[in-house]
This record gives C-alpha cells, sequence and structure tokens, in this order.
C-alpha cells in the first residue's frame, strides 16, 4: 500500500546531506519546503512543482517564525527535519567564546528556534520532528578538536528525548538522525582513504544511506517510535 504524499520542511538542504534528503523525499512524491541560508544553487535540481526554496537566517527566531508562517499559509506541515549544523574542528586550545556560541548557536538554537515556529503547525497536523546529531553523541566522551560541536550535539539529544516524552500524547514524534563519517566535499581521495582506516565498516557512508533513514522514519517507521537516536555510522560510534 502506497503512502500518503506529505509536506515536509528540511533546514539546511543545500548541504551534502540535505540535497540527499530532499532528493529522497521527493522520489517518493512529497512535497518539500528546502531552507536555505546562503549557496542556493544547487537547490535549483529539484521540480519546482513539488519543491519550494526558502532563504531564512534561523538563528534568528523572528526569521524562523517567518518561514514557518509563509509553509503553513500554503498548507499543513507534516514533518520538519533540521538538518542545520555544521562540523568544525577546533582545538580546545583555540575555542573562542565566539567559536563557541557559533557553534552552540547553528547546531542547537537553529533546531529550537524552527521547532517553536512549528510547534503549532505540528500539533495541528500530528506530524513528525527528526533531529540531526552524530554517531556516538549518547557516548559521552572527550571531542577536543569539536568540543562546541558535541557539546551543542548533546544538548540536541536531550531535546529530542524531551520534547519526544512531552509531545507524545499530542500524536507528534520526535526522533533524531546520527550519521558518523560520510562522504563529502574534502574527504575525497587519499584524505577519504586515511579516514576508512580507522573505521570498523572500512569505508567512509554516503549521503544516501542516511537520506533513506530519514524516509524510513517520516513513511515507514513504527508510530510506537519516538524518542530514538538512529545512528547511521557504520558501528564508528562504539
Amino acid at each position: 500500500m502506497s503512502q500518503p504524499k506529505k509536506t515536509i520542511v528540511v533546514t539546511g538542504a543545500n548541504g551534502g546531506l540535505g540535497l540527499a534528503v530532499v532528493e529522497r523525499l521527493l522520489s517518493e512524491g512529497h512535497r518539500v519546503w528546502g531552507h536555505y541560508h546562503s549557496r542556493p544553487e544547487s537547490l535549483a535540481r529539484f521540480p519546482e512543482d513539488r519543491f519550494k526554496a526558502l532563504r531564512a537566517d534561523l538563528t534568528e527566531p523572528a526569521a524562523a517564525g517567518a518561514m514557518i508562517e509563509r509553509i503553513s499559509a500554503v498548507g499543513p506541515i507534516d514533518a520538519l527535519v533540521n538538518l542545520v549544523g555544521p562540523f568544525e574542528k577546533t582545538p580546545l586550545a583555540e575555542l573562542t567564546p565566539m567559536a563557541w556560541q557559533r557553534d552552540l548557536t547553528l547546531n542547537l538554537n537553529t533546531a529550537f528556534n524552527t521547532i517553536y515556529a512549528a510547534r503549532g503547525a505540528l500539533l495541528r497536523s500530528r506530524g513528525h520532528i527528526v533531529n540531526f546529531t552524530y554517531a556516538g553523541v549518547e557516548n559521552i566522551k572527550a571531542l577536543p578538536e569539536a568540543t562546541a560541536y558535541a557539546a551543542a550535539k548533546a544538548g540536541l539529544l536531550v531535546l529530542t528525548k524531551s520534547l519526544a516524552k512531552e509531545l507524545a500524547k499530542e500524536g507528534v514524534r520526535v526522533n533524531a538522525v546520527a550519521p558518523g563519517w560520510m562522504m563529502e566535499v574534502g574527504r575525497e581521495g587519499a584524505r577519504g582513504e586515511e579516514i576508512a582506516q580507522n573505521l570498523p565498516s572500512g569505508r567512509l557512508g554516503n549521503p544516501e544511506e542516511v537520506a533513506e533513514v530519514v524516509d524510513w522514519l517520516l513513511n515507514r517507521s513504527p508510530a510506537y517510535l519516538t524518542g530514538a537516536n538512529i545512528a547511521v555510522g557504520g558501528a564508528w560510534e562504539f
């Protein structure tokens, strides 16, 4: 039996993972609103009849609210996928207060701002929220070259679980997807091979594999599944 078609909002849609998620959801016949902050060129590949790109600075609560209001004016929102969250390596000795605030803002506050703005719409549709953490985030350990990023993602996981518990009675599900080392720009060739040698799976992951999990969560996972953090890391996280 075919699944009902949904309207899904994807933030950070123009990144490597974002593009894969959008492409997968569109291939399943869903309507997608893709958020970006800069560099929209990569989004031009998607069909305009089922995909709309929206620019917004989600670090600003008002901007997140305006974006969701614009989408809601067209119709219901069935799901929100929060993909904004850049990974930047910064040794702890070089981590300034400004860099700390930037990582927390981009990796945690943007998700909260968008969820806050979309909560009413998702309550009406009994929808689904999918946040993005990273493989291993539940195993609290030192990440000296990504301290702020790890702290922000740990906070996002707590937010995911808290919302899942609070919104379950309202019929809204909240889950997280946790990618491991992915094949992305800058990890081709020798660099990718070097990373892969230290991974149990012996290779980097593909963004399409992450997109497959997002699609499953939104369209085929059990209604009783909420508050989960699903790792797509090839066992790197253990």
